[in-house]
Protein backbone atom coordinates (compact mmCIF):
# COMPACT_ATOMS: atom_id res chain seq x y z
CA UNK A 1 0.00 0.00 0.00
CA UNK A 2 2.95 1.97 0.57
CA UNK A 3 4.16 1.69 -2.30
CA UNK A 4 1.52 2.41 -4.12
CA UNK A 5 1.23 5.96 -2.31
CA UNK A 6 4.17 6.47 -2.99
CA UNK A 7 4.01 5.92 -6.73
CA UNK A 8 0.92 7.78 -7.02
CA UNK A 9 2.89 10.86 -5.19
CA UNK A 10 5.98 11.10 -7.61
CA UNK A 11 3.54 10.36 -10.59
CA UNK A 12 3.79 13.35 -13.12
CA UNK A 13 0.18 12.37 -14.65
CA UNK A 14 -1.56 12.03 -10.99
CA UNK A 15 0.48 15.64 -9.99
CA UNK A 16 -0.82 17.19 -13.39
CA UNK A 17 -4.40 15.88 -12.84
CA UNK A 18 -4.12 17.19 -9.27
CA UNK A 19 -3.05 20.66 -10.94
CA UNK A 20 -5.70 20.82 -13.34
CA UNK A 21 -8.61 19.72 -10.86
CA UNK A 22 -7.44 22.66 -8.28
CA UNK A 23 -7.37 25.11 -11.82
CA UNK A 24 -11.04 23.67 -12.55
CA UNK A 25 -12.22 24.81 -9.83
CA UNK A 26 -11.99 28.10 -11.53
CA UNK A 27 -14.42 26.40 -13.38
CA UNK A 28 -16.74 24.90 -10.94
CA UNK A 29 -16.73 27.57 -8.11
CA UNK A 30 -15.04 30.80 -9.22
CA UNK A 31 -16.96 31.31 -12.97
CA UNK A 32 -20.57 30.06 -11.79
CA UNK A 33 -20.54 32.84 -9.05
CA UNK A 34 -19.00 35.69 -11.31
CA UNK A 35 -21.74 35.24 -13.81
CA UNK A 36 -24.20 35.38 -11.12
CA UNK A 37 -23.12 38.82 -10.02
CA UNK A 38 -21.18 40.32 -12.84
CA UNK A 39 -22.43 41.66 -16.50
CA UNK A 40 -22.54 39.99 -19.34
CA UNK A 41 -20.23 43.12 -20.55
CA UNK A 42 -18.09 42.61 -17.24
CA UNK A 43 -17.96 38.17 -18.26
CA UNK A 44 -17.22 39.13 -21.53
CA UNK A 45 -14.30 41.36 -20.75
CA UNK A 46 -13.11 38.69 -17.87
CA UNK A 47 -12.91 36.32 -20.48
CA UNK A 48 -11.30 38.52 -23.01
CA UNK A 49 -8.60 39.06 -20.36
CA UNK A 50 -8.04 35.54 -19.98
CA UNK A 51 -7.40 34.93 -23.37
CA UNK A 52 -4.90 37.96 -23.48
CA UNK A 53 -2.82 36.38 -20.77
CA UNK A 54 -2.85 33.15 -22.90
CA UNK A 55 -1.41 35.29 -25.70
CA UNK A 56 2.02 34.91 -23.76
CA UNK A 57 2.19 31.09 -25.11
CA UNK A 58 2.44 32.67 -28.65
CA UNK A 59 5.42 34.75 -27.79
CA UNK A 60 7.16 31.75 -25.86
CA UNK A 61 8.03 31.35 -29.28
CA UNK A 62 8.48 27.62 -29.08
CA UNK A 63 10.98 28.09 -26.33
CA UNK A 64 9.72 26.09 -23.99
CA UNK A 65 9.15 22.63 -25.04
CA UNK A 66 12.13 22.59 -27.16
CA UNK A 67 14.31 24.49 -24.28
CA UNK A 68 13.00 21.50 -22.09
CA UNK A 69 13.82 18.57 -24.51
CA UNK A 70 17.34 19.45 -24.91
CA UNK A 71 17.67 19.61 -20.89
CA UNK A 72 16.34 16.13 -20.88
CA UNK A 73 18.55 15.31 -23.73
CA UNK A 74 21.86 16.57 -22.51
CA UNK A 75 21.26 14.82 -18.92
CA UNK A 76 20.51 11.94 -20.43
CA UNK A 77 24.16 12.31 -21.95
CA UNK A 78 23.11 13.07 -25.41
CA UNK A 79 26.37 15.71 -27.01
CA UNK A 80 25.19 16.13 -30.52
CA UNK A 81 21.66 17.92 -30.39
CA UNK A 82 21.06 17.15 -33.78
CA UNK A 83 21.92 13.90 -34.40
CA UNK A 84 21.02 12.88 -30.19
CA UNK A 85 24.01 10.43 -29.95
CA UNK A 86 24.67 9.22 -26.29
CA UNK A 87 27.65 8.75 -24.23
CA UNK A 88 26.52 6.02 -21.50
CA UNK A 89 24.86 8.80 -19.70
CA UNK A 90 28.13 11.07 -18.78
CA UNK A 91 26.33 14.32 -18.75
CA UNK A 92 28.34 17.64 -20.93
CA UNK A 93 28.65 20.20 -18.63
CA UNK A 94 29.71 22.20 -21.12
CA UNK A 95 26.98 21.94 -23.50
CA UNK A 96 24.52 22.38 -20.49
CA UNK A 97 25.97 25.14 -18.95
CA UNK A 98 25.70 26.82 -22.75
CA UNK A 99 22.09 25.55 -22.91
CA UNK A 100 21.01 27.02 -19.48
CA UNK A 101 23.36 30.46 -20.71
CA UNK A 102 21.45 30.77 -24.00
CA UNK A 103 17.87 30.12 -22.75
CA UNK A 104 18.14 33.19 -20.23
CA UNK A 105 18.92 35.31 -23.26
CA UNK A 106 16.03 34.41 -25.02
CA UNK A 107 13.40 34.63 -22.55
CA UNK A 108 14.50 38.49 -21.24
CA UNK A 109 14.51 39.22 -24.84
CA UNK A 110 11.00 37.33 -25.68
CA UNK A 111 9.18 39.08 -22.51
CA UNK A 112 10.64 42.54 -23.59
CA UNK A 113 9.00 42.21 -27.17
CA UNK A 114 5.56 40.97 -25.67
CA UNK A 115 5.42 43.93 -23.06
CA UNK A 116 5.86 46.47 -25.94
CA UNK A 117 3.97 44.61 -27.94
CA UNK A 118 0.86 44.12 -25.74
CA UNK A 119 1.64 47.54 -24.74
CA UNK A 120 0.82 48.82 -28.12
CA UNK A 121 -0.97 46.34 -30.30
CA UNK A 122 -2.96 44.60 -27.42
CA UNK A 123 -4.06 47.79 -26.22
CA UNK A 124 -5.87 49.19 -29.09
CA UNK A 125 -7.38 45.95 -30.30
CA UNK A 126 -8.83 45.33 -26.67
CA UNK A 127 -10.22 49.53 -25.95
CA UNK A 128 -13.31 49.22 -27.29
CA UNK A 129 -14.22 46.23 -25.01
CA UNK A 130 -12.15 48.18 -22.23
CA UNK A 131 -14.41 51.34 -22.69
CA UNK A 132 -17.53 49.15 -22.11
CA UNK A 133 -17.14 49.49 -18.71
CA UNK A 134 -17.91 53.08 -16.97
CA UNK A 135 -14.58 52.89 -14.85
CA UNK A 136 -11.17 54.16 -15.81
CA UNK A 137 -9.12 52.20 -13.02
CA UNK A 138 -9.70 49.20 -15.64
CA UNK A 139 -7.20 50.51 -17.66
CA UNK A 140 -4.65 50.14 -14.89
CA UNK A 141 -6.05 46.64 -14.71
CA UNK A 142 -5.06 46.07 -18.08
CA UNK A 143 -1.41 47.67 -17.65
CA UNK A 144 -0.74 45.69 -14.53
CA UNK A 145 -1.81 42.56 -16.88
CA UNK A 146 0.37 43.60 -19.00
CA UNK A 147 3.31 43.55 -16.49
CA UNK A 148 2.67 41.00 -14.92
CA UNK A 149 2.39 38.37 -17.71
CA UNK A 150 5.45 39.79 -19.45
CA UNK A 151 6.74 38.43 -15.83
CA UNK A 152 5.47 35.53 -16.36
CA UNK A 153 6.79 34.59 -19.32
CA UNK A 154 10.23 34.93 -18.84
CA UNK A 155 9.13 32.53 -15.95
CA UNK A 156 9.04 29.90 -18.65
CA UNK A 157 13.16 29.57 -18.37
CA UNK A 158 12.10 27.62 -15.02
CA UNK A 159 9.39 25.67 -16.20
CA UNK A 160 12.30 24.61 -19.36
CA UNK A 161 14.77 23.42 -16.27
CA UNK A 162 12.12 21.54 -14.09
CA UNK A 163 10.67 19.76 -17.14
CA UNK A 164 13.59 18.54 -18.35
CA UNK A 165 14.61 17.23 -14.86
CA UNK A 166 11.70 15.54 -15.55
CA UNK A 167 10.45 17.13 -12.27
CA UNK A 168 6.71 17.50 -13.47
CA UNK A 169 5.14 16.17 -10.68
CA UNK A 170 6.96 18.47 -8.22
CA UNK A 171 6.02 20.98 -11.04
CA UNK A 172 2.57 20.61 -10.93
CA UNK A 173 2.22 20.08 -6.73
CA UNK A 174 3.08 23.33 -6.01
CA UNK A 175 1.44 24.49 -9.21
CA UNK A 176 -1.89 23.10 -7.54
CA UNK A 177 -0.97 24.22 -4.00
CA UNK A 178 -1.01 28.09 -5.32
CA UNK A 179 -3.96 27.84 -7.56
CA UNK A 180 -5.95 27.19 -4.40
CA UNK A 181 -4.98 30.18 -2.73
CA UNK A 182 -5.80 31.86 -5.82
CA UNK A 183 -9.24 30.17 -6.06
CA UNK A 184 -9.82 30.88 -2.32
CA UNK A 185 -9.01 34.45 -2.91
CA UNK A 186 -11.10 34.99 -6.01
CA UNK A 187 -14.07 33.49 -3.95
CA UNK A 188 -13.58 36.20 -1.06
CA UNK A 189 -13.32 39.02 -3.42
CA UNK A 190 -16.64 38.16 -5.40
CA UNK A 191 -18.39 37.77 -1.88
CA UNK A 192 -16.84 40.52 -0.47
CA UNK A 193 -16.34 43.05 -3.10
CA UNK A 194 -17.58 42.31 -5.98
CA UNK A 195 -15.22 44.17 -7.82
CA UNK A 196 -14.30 43.31 -11.78
CA UNK A 197 -11.00 44.98 -11.32
CA UNK A 198 -9.67 43.43 -8.25
CA UNK A 199 -11.02 40.15 -9.34
CA UNK A 200 -8.99 40.33 -12.82
CA UNK A 201 -5.56 41.34 -10.78
CA UNK A 202 -5.91 38.93 -8.80
CA UNK A 203 -5.75 36.16 -11.91
CA UNK A 204 -2.33 37.53 -12.86
CA UNK A 205 -1.10 37.85 -9.25
CA UNK A 206 -1.02 34.53 -8.26
CA UNK A 207 0.72 33.53 -11.31
CA UNK A 208 3.77 35.95 -10.78
CA UNK A 209 3.85 34.07 -6.99
CA UNK A 210 4.16 29.99 -8.95
CA UNK A 211 7.19 31.81 -11.22
CA UNK A 212 8.79 32.97 -8.29
CA UNK A 213 8.42 29.15 -6.72
CA UNK A 214 9.15 27.90 -9.96
CA UNK A 215 12.79 29.88 -10.02
CA UNK A 216 13.39 28.40 -6.51
CA UNK A 217 12.87 25.25 -7.75
CA UNK A 218 14.68 25.80 -10.42
CA UNK A 219 18.04 26.33 -8.44
CA UNK A 220 17.50 23.96 -6.24
CA UNK A 221 17.30 21.55 -9.34
CA UNK A 222 21.10 22.98 -10.58
CA UNK A 223 22.75 23.13 -7.46
CA UNK A 224 21.88 19.28 -6.94
CA UNK A 225 23.98 18.68 -10.03
CA UNK A 226 27.24 20.08 -8.34
CA UNK A 227 28.89 21.17 -11.67
CA UNK A 228 31.06 24.54 -12.53
CA UNK A 229 28.37 26.90 -13.81
CA UNK A 230 31.55 29.18 -14.96
CA UNK A 231 32.19 25.95 -17.46
CA UNK A 232 31.24 27.36 -20.51
CA UNK A 233 31.93 27.21 -24.08
CA UNK A 234 31.03 30.01 -26.19
CA UNK A 235 31.36 27.78 -29.68
CA UNK A 236 28.63 25.63 -27.74
CA UNK A 237 26.83 28.93 -27.08
CA UNK A 238 26.31 29.66 -30.59
CA UNK A 239 25.82 25.69 -31.41
CA UNK A 240 23.16 25.65 -28.99
CA UNK A 241 21.31 29.44 -29.90
CA UNK A 242 21.84 27.64 -33.60
CA UNK A 243 19.89 24.91 -33.58
CA UNK A 244 17.44 26.10 -30.55
CA UNK A 245 16.07 29.36 -33.15
CA UNK A 246 16.30 27.06 -35.68
CA UNK A 247 13.84 24.46 -33.79
CA UNK A 248 11.94 27.12 -32.11
CA UNK A 249 11.26 29.53 -35.24
CA UNK A 250 9.54 26.18 -36.54
CA UNK A 251 7.26 25.74 -33.47
CA UNK A 252 6.59 29.25 -33.50
CA UNK A 253 5.16 29.25 -37.06
CA UNK A 254 3.51 26.22 -35.57
CA UNK A 255 1.84 27.79 -32.57
CA UNK A 256 0.94 31.09 -34.96
CA UNK A 257 -1.12 28.86 -37.40
CA UNK A 258 -2.49 26.56 -34.23
CA UNK A 259 -3.22 28.33 -31.08
CA UNK A 260 -2.57 31.73 -32.33
CA UNK A 261 -5.62 31.35 -35.17
CA UNK A 262 -7.53 29.83 -32.03
CA UNK A 263 -6.83 32.70 -29.85
CA UNK A 264 -7.18 35.68 -32.93
CA UNK A 265 -10.31 33.70 -33.22
CA UNK A 266 -11.90 33.83 -29.68
CA UNK A 267 -10.99 38.05 -30.07
CA UNK A 268 -12.36 38.07 -33.36
CA UNK A 269 -15.67 37.06 -32.38
CA UNK A 270 -15.81 38.13 -28.93
CA UNK A 271 -15.66 41.93 -30.27
CA UNK A 272 -17.87 41.66 -33.17
CA UNK A 273 -20.43 39.27 -31.80
CA UNK A 274 -23.03 41.00 -29.61
CA UNK A 275 -22.06 40.15 -25.81
CA UNK A 276 -24.68 37.24 -25.37
CA UNK A 277 -23.04 35.21 -28.41
CA UNK A 278 -19.59 36.17 -27.80
CA UNK A 279 -19.94 35.33 -24.30
CA UNK A 280 -21.67 31.79 -25.01
CA UNK A 281 -18.83 31.04 -27.52
CA UNK A 282 -15.58 32.12 -25.13
CA UNK A 283 -17.68 30.25 -22.22
CA UNK A 284 -17.98 27.22 -23.87
CA UNK A 285 -14.32 26.93 -25.14
CA UNK A 286 -13.30 27.79 -21.57
CA UNK A 287 -15.60 24.67 -20.83
CA UNK A 288 -13.63 22.57 -23.35
CA UNK A 289 -10.13 24.26 -22.75
CA UNK A 290 -10.65 22.43 -19.42
CA UNK A 291 -11.61 19.45 -20.67
CA UNK A 292 -8.40 19.74 -23.24
CA UNK A 293 -6.04 20.20 -20.30
CA UNK A 294 -7.60 17.28 -18.25
CA UNK A 295 -6.63 14.87 -20.95
CA UNK A 296 -3.61 15.97 -21.89
CA UNK A 297 -1.19 14.55 -19.19
CA UNK A 298 -1.54 10.70 -20.01
CA UNK A 299 0.75 12.20 -22.96
CA UNK A 300 2.30 15.20 -22.25
CA UNK A 301 3.29 14.45 -18.46
CA UNK A 302 5.30 10.92 -20.50
CA UNK A 303 7.57 13.61 -23.08
CA UNK A 304 10.88 13.44 -21.10
CA UNK A 305 10.16 10.26 -20.80
CA UNK A 306 9.54 9.39 -24.16
CA UNK A 307 12.46 11.99 -24.93
CA UNK A 308 14.56 8.85 -23.12
CA UNK A 309 13.42 6.46 -24.96
CA UNK A 310 13.85 7.92 -28.49
CA UNK A 311 17.40 8.76 -27.73
CA UNK A 312 18.28 4.66 -26.72
CA UNK A 313 18.66 2.80 -30.02
CA UNK A 314 17.33 -0.42 -28.18
CA UNK A 315 14.36 0.89 -27.01
CA UNK A 316 12.11 2.22 -30.31
CA UNK A 317 9.89 -0.36 -30.35
CA UNK A 318 8.98 0.13 -26.61
CA UNK A 319 8.66 3.65 -27.56
CA UNK A 320 5.86 3.40 -30.19
CA UNK A 321 4.17 1.08 -27.74
CA UNK A 322 3.46 3.66 -25.22
CA UNK A 323 2.84 6.66 -27.86
CA UNK A 324 -0.29 4.71 -28.83
CA UNK A 325 -1.09 3.91 -24.94
CA UNK A 326 -1.17 7.09 -23.94
CA UNK A 327 -2.27 8.83 -27.03
CA UNK A 328 -5.34 6.35 -26.74
CA UNK A 329 -6.18 7.20 -22.90
CA UNK A 330 -6.04 10.90 -24.00
CA UNK A 331 -8.11 10.93 -26.20
CA UNK A 332 -10.74 8.94 -24.69
CA UNK A 333 -10.73 11.56 -21.62
CA UNK A 334 -11.59 14.37 -23.83
CA UNK A 335 -14.01 12.29 -25.79
CA UNK A 336 -15.58 11.50 -22.49
CA UNK A 337 -15.37 13.98 -20.62
CA UNK A 338 -16.62 16.35 -23.28
CA UNK A 339 -19.35 14.27 -24.12
CA UNK A 340 -20.63 14.88 -20.51
CA UNK A 341 -20.70 18.12 -20.28
CA UNK A 342 -22.16 18.70 -23.59
CA UNK A 343 -25.39 15.99 -21.90
CA UNK A 344 -25.79 17.77 -19.26
CA UNK A 345 -24.85 21.50 -20.50
CA UNK A 346 -28.47 22.66 -20.28
CA UNK A 347 -28.99 21.40 -16.74
CA UNK A 348 -25.57 23.13 -15.67
CA UNK A 349 -26.70 26.16 -16.70
CA UNK A 350 -30.25 25.72 -14.78
CA UNK A 351 -28.16 25.30 -11.77
CA UNK A 352 -25.67 28.18 -12.07
CA UNK A 353 -29.09 30.37 -13.11
CA UNK A 354 -26.46 31.98 -15.33
CA UNK A 355 -27.79 34.58 -18.16
CA UNK A 356 -25.20 33.44 -20.15
CA UNK A 357 -25.66 30.44 -22.24
CA UNK A 358 -23.53 27.76 -23.97
CA UNK A 359 -23.37 27.48 -27.41
CA UNK A 360 -26.09 25.76 -29.51
CA UNK A 361 -26.34 21.56 -29.68
CA UNK A 362 -25.10 21.83 -33.20
CA UNK A 363 -21.95 23.38 -32.73
CA UNK A 364 -21.19 21.53 -29.67
CA UNK A 365 -21.40 18.58 -31.64
CA UNK A 366 -19.35 20.32 -34.27
CA UNK A 367 -16.78 21.95 -31.32
CA UNK A 368 -16.12 18.24 -29.94
CA UNK A 369 -15.63 16.62 -33.39
CA UNK A 370 -12.67 19.72 -34.90
CA UNK A 371 -10.97 19.66 -31.04
CA UNK A 372 -11.03 15.77 -30.87
CA UNK A 373 -9.10 15.78 -34.53
CA UNK A 374 -6.72 18.31 -33.06
CA UNK A 375 -5.79 17.22 -29.91
CA UNK A 376 -5.16 13.55 -31.85
CA UNK A 377 -3.32 15.20 -34.53
CA UNK A 378 -1.09 17.33 -32.12
CA UNK A 379 -0.06 13.92 -30.27
CA UNK A 380 0.96 12.41 -33.35
CA UNK A 381 3.05 15.42 -34.52
CA UNK A 382 4.78 15.55 -31.08
CA UNK A 383 5.60 11.80 -31.24
CA UNK A 384 7.33 12.77 -34.70
CA UNK A 385 9.46 15.37 -32.77
CA UNK A 386 10.14 13.06 -30.06
CA UNK A 387 11.52 10.56 -32.30
CA UNK A 388 13.44 12.69 -35.15
CA UNK A 389 13.94 15.91 -33.06
CA UNK A 390 12.65 17.48 -36.05
CA UNK A 391 9.26 20.12 -35.75
CA UNK A 392 6.72 19.47 -38.30
CA UNK A 393 3.93 21.61 -36.72
CA UNK A 394 5.09 24.30 -39.05
CA UNK A 395 4.76 22.74 -42.12
CA UNK A 396 1.12 21.06 -40.77
CA UNK A 397 -0.25 24.15 -39.27
CA UNK A 398 0.78 26.88 -41.75
CA UNK A 399 -0.58 24.52 -44.29
CA UNK A 400 -3.87 23.48 -42.52
CA UNK A 401 -4.05 27.43 -40.84
CA UNK A 402 -3.87 28.58 -44.12
CA UNK A 403 -6.84 26.78 -45.01
CA UNK A 404 -9.14 27.50 -42.23
CA UNK A 405 -8.58 30.89 -43.04
CA UNK A 406 -9.80 30.79 -46.42
CA UNK A 407 -12.74 28.19 -45.07
CA UNK A 408 -13.61 31.02 -42.55
CA UNK A 409 -13.70 33.76 -45.31
CA UNK A 410 -16.10 31.69 -47.57
CA UNK A 411 -18.54 30.14 -44.73
CA UNK A 412 -18.13 32.85 -41.79
CA UNK A 413 -20.38 35.42 -43.40
CA UNK A 414 -23.52 33.06 -44.48
CA UNK A 415 -23.34 30.30 -41.72
CA UNK A 416 -21.65 32.52 -38.59
CA UNK A 417 -20.25 30.52 -35.47
CA UNK A 418 -20.81 26.90 -36.87
CA UNK A 419 -18.19 28.14 -39.52
CA UNK A 420 -15.48 28.11 -36.47
CA UNK A 421 -15.46 24.44 -35.49
CA UNK A 422 -16.05 22.83 -39.47
CA UNK A 423 -13.83 24.95 -40.63
CA UNK A 424 -10.98 23.94 -37.73
CA UNK A 425 -12.01 20.05 -37.84
CA UNK A 426 -11.75 19.95 -42.04
CA UNK A 427 -8.10 21.67 -41.96
CA UNK A 428 -6.80 19.77 -40.08
CA UNK A 429 -8.43 16.68 -42.28
CA UNK A 430 -6.85 17.91 -45.31
CA UNK A 431 -3.03 18.73 -44.46
CA UNK A 432 -1.77 18.02 -41.04
CA UNK A 433 -3.46 15.12 -39.71
CA UNK A 434 -3.02 12.90 -42.53
CA UNK A 435 0.58 14.65 -43.15
CA UNK A 436 1.36 13.30 -39.31
CA UNK A 437 -0.10 9.87 -39.53
CA UNK A 438 2.00 9.32 -42.60
CA UNK A 439 5.60 10.17 -40.89
CA UNK A 440 4.61 7.96 -37.50
CA UNK A 441 4.22 5.19 -39.87
CA UNK A 442 7.27 5.61 -42.05
CA UNK A 443 9.44 5.97 -38.75
CA UNK A 444 7.64 2.84 -37.26
CA UNK A 445 8.52 0.77 -40.48
CA UNK A 446 12.22 1.89 -39.86
CA UNK A 447 12.00 0.66 -36.82
CA UNK A 448 11.03 -3.34 -37.86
Amino acid sequence: MKSLLKKLWYSPVVASWGSIGVRGLNTVLVLPLALSIFSQEEINLYLLFIVYFSIKDIFDLGFLNNTARFYTYTLSGVTNLRRLNSEGGKLNESLFNSLHKVSGKIYFLVSIIFLVIMSSVGTLTINETLSSIDSYSIYFVWWGQVLLTAYVLYGNKYISVIIGFDKIDLLKKWDAFIVLWQVLTSILILLITKDINLFIINHSLWYFIITLRNKSIAQDLFESLRIDASNVNRLYEKYVLKILFKKSAQSFTAGLFGYGIDQFTRIFYGNVGDPKSSSSYLLTMKILDQVKQISRPPFYAKIPYLSKLASVSDKHKFYYKKIITYLGFSVMIFLTGSGVIYVFSDYIIDILGSETQFVSNQVWIALIIALTIERLTAMLSQAVMIKRNKVIAHEGLFTSGIIYIAMMFWLFPNYGLIAIPFSLGSSYLLFYTMYSIYLNIKDYKSTV
